[in-house]
């Protein structure tokens, strides 16, 4: 036999909750004992809920966020250089046939796609 503490009610009456006991065996339905127009009072089985932790409402963030854009604040500020003016149009396409097909670089019988890697 098991004594159950069913939490009926979280109504105040004259500054107290109202609370029964019941006993029951062991795989009895605990919402049974209760009376028929109380039943929707109890919400979950005591042996379900978890006291120690809330209910998840929404999904969490992975890390805190009082460290974002840690990184970026770290690291130094370095001025970009000035660049030359990249082809466009007709100009480009005749850069990349060169590139591709004119100048290949052949490793192990397959062509080389990155110039410089940095591995």
């Amino acid at each position: 036999m098991i004594t159950l503490e069913i939490l009926l009610s979280q109504r105040r009456r004259s500054g107290r909750v109202e609370r029964q006991t019941a006993t029951t065996t062991r795989g009895s339905n605990p919402k049974r004992l209760l009376p028929h127009s109380q039943s929707h009072l109890c919400r979950r089985h005591p042996s379900k809920t978890r006291p120690h932790r809330l209910p998840h409402i929404m999904g969490k963030v992975h890390g805190s966020l009082a460290r974002a854009g840690k990184v970026k604040s770290q690291t130094p500020k370095v001025e970009p250089q000035e660049k030359k003016k990249t082809p466009k149009g007709r100009a480009k396409k005749r850069l990349q046939y060169t590139r591709r097909f004119v100048n290949v670089t052949m490793t192990g019988g397959k062509r080389k796609m990155n110039p410089n890697p940095t591995s």
